[in-house]
C-alpha cells in the first residue's frame, strides 16, 4: 500500500475534528519554536499553555507545537496533552518520532517547555512514547497527521480523559514494533477517512 500524502491525510482528519465541537485544540500556529529561541521565550510558551489550562473547562486541552527541526527550516509537529483530575492537572507529551532526547537541540527545547508548564501546574509531565521506538515511519511530512489521528483516537473513548488506555490500546492495535503493520494499519485509517464525503 503506497502511503497516503502529509496534506491529503491532514486535511481530512483535521476536517474531522474540526467537526467535533467538544474538542479543545490549540494549533501550531500559535506555537512556533525555532532552535535558537530563548529560554525567556520558551517560559512564555509554557505560560500561555498554562494560562490555557487554568482558565478552560474543556479537557483535553491538546496543544499542537511546530518545531524547527534544523537549520534548513525543516519542520515537525508534537502535541501536548492536558487533562484535569479534581484539581490535578495531567500533563502529556506525544512525538512519533519516539522519546525525547537528551542532547538534541529542538528536544531539549521541548524539555524546557514541558519542565516549566510542569512547575507551573504542580505536575509532572509522561511522554507516550517513553520506551518506544519511532512510529513516524511513513516518510517526511506525516507527523501533523500522526498528531492528529493522535487526537482523533482519543476522541474516540469514552472516557476522554483515559489518553494512556488509549494509546496503549492504539499502539498494540498496529503492532508497533512491526513495520508494515504500522504502515498498513495508519494509511487505512486515513485511507477510510478520506473517503468519507
Amino acid at each position: 500500500m503506497e502511503p497516503i500524502s502529509s496534506i491529503v491525510s491532514t486535511n481530512f482528519i483535521e476536517r474531522e475534528l474540526i467537526k467535533r465541537k467538544n474538542l479543545n485544540i490549540i494549533w501550531s500556529t500559535d506555537f512556533y519554536i525555532k532552535i535558537g529561541i530563548s529560554q525567556k521565550d520558551l517560559n512564555k510558551f509554557a505560560t500561555k499553555i498554562s494560562d490555557e489550562a487554568r482558565k478552560t473547562d474543556l479537557f483535553p486541552l491538546y496543544v499542537l507545537l511546530n518545531i524547527q527541526y534544523d537549520s534548513k527550516d525543516n519542520k515537525h509537529s508534537e502535541l501536548i496533552i492536558i487533562t484535569k483530575h479534581g484539581e490535578n492537572y495531567n500533563i502529556g507529551f506525544f512525538d512519533s518520532n519516539g522519546p525525547l532526547s537528551e542532547i538534541f537541540k529542538p528536544d531539549i527545547n521541548i524539555r524546557n517547555i514541558l519542565e516549566k508548564l510542569s512547575e507551573n501546574l504542580s505536575s509532572r509531565y509522561y511522554e507516550f512514547m517513553e520506551g518506544k521506538k519511532s512510529i513516524n515511519i511513513i516518510g517526511k511530512g506525516n507527523c501533523d497527521a500522526f498528531c492528529l489521528w493522535f487526537i482523533y483516537i482519543n476522541s474516540e473513548s469514552k472516557n476522554k480523559t483515559d489518553i494512556c488506555d488509549k494509546f496503549k490500546e492504539f499502539t498494540k492495535d498496529i503492532k508497533t514494533e512491526n513495520v508494515k503493520d504500522v504502515i498498513v494499519h495508519f494509511n487505512k485509517e486515513i485511507t477510510r477517512l478520506s473517503n468519507k464525503r
